[in-house]
């Protein structure tokens, strides 16, 4: 499965984007892009964190990372 990136402009004159699913299901949204840099910028950014990113609780505490990689 891929996500999509979805592209729109917001009542600000700016860009924000979401990320769906296939069938149409809600993945991320992005924060607000003054200009089409920062919002490529942005969509690369999420690429690369998506892709590699770690899973963690938000109630576990910070430590538990520590005692993880021993």
């Amino acid at each position: 499965m891929s996500g999509i990136f979805i592209v729109f402009t917001d009542e600000q004159r700016g860009f924000r984007f979401k990320v769906v699913t296939d069938n149409g299901s809600l993945v991320a949204k992005s924060p607000w892009c003054p200009d089409k840099k920062t919002l490529f910028d942005t969509i690369e950014l999420a690429r690369e964190c998506v892709g590699m990113g770690h899973i963690r609780f938000a109630d576990a505490p910070l430590r538990a990372k520590a005692a993880i990689s021993q």
